[in-house]
C-alpha cells in the first residue's frame, strides 16, 4: 500500500514530463543565435524533438470511437487553435501592413513551414493528419491483431518514408504555365510516412513505455542517455522534418530512437523529484501552446535583450520567457471562457469514450 504521507505522482507523470522535455528542446533549437558556430549541437535537438512527440501521441491513442468522432475530437485540439490563431494574425496583417488577406488565407490553407509566419505552427495540421492516417491503420484488424503484419508495416513505413521526405523539397513544377519550385506539400502530407511510422511505433510499445518496469526502467535511466550521446558523437546522422533533411533512412532512424528513449528515460528519473518534475510536466501539458506562441516571444526577448546581456544570457532569458508566457497564457486560457472556447477542445460528456484521444 502506498505510504499515504508521500505525494503521489499522477498516473505515467513521466509522460507529461517527457514532453516537457521535448518542447523546452524545441524552443532551444529555434534560438538560432546560439547554433550559428554549433550548427552539430542543433542536429543533436533536431535529430529527435519532433519525432518524440508523434510517438507520445502513438502512445497515448486508445481506439474505440468511430474514425469521424476521432478526427473531429483531433480537429478540436490542434486545428481549431491553429486556425483562430493565424485568422487573428492574418486581420492584423490585413488592417496593420495592408496584406491581402485573400495571401495569408492561402498560406494558411497550405499549412507548412514555408508558408506560415509563425513557423512552428506547420506542426499543427501535420500532427492532425498522422494522427488520422495512424488511427485508420489501428482500426485495420490484421494491423492490430498481427505483430508480423505491425513489424512489416513498420519498417515499410520508417524506410519508405525516410526515402520520401525530401522528395517534395525544392521540386520544380509547372503550374498554369509558370514553372514555380514546390517546398513542401500541403498540411507536410509528403511527410506522412516517416509520421505514422513514429506514432504507430509508440501505439505499438505503448505498454512498455507505460508500465512501470521496476529496476530495468532504472537501469535504462542511465543506459539511454549515455547511449545517445555516445551515438551522437560517433555517427552525425540527423533530420529536420521542417526542412525535409533526413541524412540517412536507417541512422537518422536510430538517432531519433536512441533520443525518444533517452528523453523517457531522463523523464521517469525526473517524474519523482520535486519541483523540477511537476514543473516540467506542466510545461508537457501547455506544449501545445508554447509551440505555438514561443517564436515571437522568444525572438522578441532576444532582440530587447541581447544588446544589453550578450549572447549567453540573452539567449537563457529569451529561452525561459519562450517556455514562461506561453505557459501562463495556457493556464489563463483554462479559467477564461473567451480563450477557452476559441484555443481550446471542447470537454466531451462523460462516459466510456470521455478518456480517449
Amino acid at each position: 500500500m502506498a505510504d499515504p504521507t508521500v505525494p503521489q505522482l499522477p498516473r505515467h507523470a513521466h509522460i507529461d514530463v517527457a514532453k516537457g522535455i521535448g518542447i523546452a528542446l524545441v524552443v532551444l533549437g529555434h534560438g538560432w543565435w546560439l547554433f550559428d558556430s554549433r550548427p552539430r549541437l542543433l542536429d543533436v535537438i533536431t535529430s529527435f524533438h519532433l519525432p518524440i512527440f508523434l510517438f507520445l501521441s502513438g502512445v497515448l491513442l486508445h481506439p474505440g470511437r468511430s474514425w469521424p468522432a476521432f478526427a473531429a475530437g483531433r480537429a478540436q485540439a490542434l486545428l481549431k487553435p491553429y486556425f483562430t490563431v493565424l485568422l487573428v494574425l492574418a486581420v492584423a496583417a490585413v488592417a496593420l501592413r495592408g496584406q491581402r488577406f485573400i495571401d495569408r488565407a492561402a498560406a494558411m490553407l497550405y499549412g507548412n513551414g514555408e508558408t506560415l509566419t509563425w513557423i512552428p505552427m506547420w506542426f499543427l495540421p501535420y500532427a492532425w493528419l498522422v494522427m488520422l492516417a495512424t488511427y485508420w491503420l489501428i482500426q485495420r484488424r490484421a494491423v492490430a491483431e498481427r505483430a508480423a503484419v505491425r513489424t512489416a508495416l513498420l519498417l515499410a513505413l520508417a524506410w519508405g518514408g525516410a526515402l520520401a521526405v525530401p522528395l517534395a523539397w525544392d521540386l520544380p513544377v509547372s503550374l498554369f504555365g509558370q514553372q514555380i519550385v514546390v517546398r513542401g506539400l500541403p498540411f507536410s502530407v509528403d511527410l506522412l510516412p516517416i509520421g505514422c511510422f513514429f506514432m504507430l511505433l509508440g501505439y505499438a510499445l505503448r505498454r512498455h513505455v507505460l508500465a512501470d518496469t521496476g529496476r530495468a526502467a532504472r537501469i535504462a535511466c542511465w543506459a539511454a542517455p549515455i547511449a545517445f550521446l555516445a551515438w551522437h558523437a560517433l555517427v552525425p546522422a540527423s533530420l529536420d522534418l521542417n526542412l525535409r533533411r533526413y541524412d540517412d533512412p536507417l541512422l537518422s532512424t536510430v538517432a531519433a530512437l536512441i533520443g525518444i528513449a533517452g528523453a523517457l528515460a531522463v523523464a521517469r528519473a525526473l517524474a519523482p523529484a520535486r519541483g523540477l518534475g511537476p514543473m516540467l510536466g506542466y510545461l508537457g501539458k501547455a506544449s501545445l501552446f508554447i509551440l505555438i506562441f514561443h517564436q515571437p516571444v522568444q525572438t522578441a526577448a532576444w532582440q530587447a535583450l541581447h544588446p544589453a546581456l550578450g549572447t549567453a544570457g540573452a539567449a537563457l532569458l529569451a529561452w525561459l520567457a519562450g517556455l514562461a508566457l506561453p505557459t501562463l497564457f495556457f493556464a489563463a486560457a483554462g479559467r477564461v471562457a473567451p480563450l477557452r472556447a476559441l484555443l481550446l477542445p471542447a470537454p466531451r460528456a462523460a462516459g466510456p469514450d470521455a478518456r480517449r484521444n
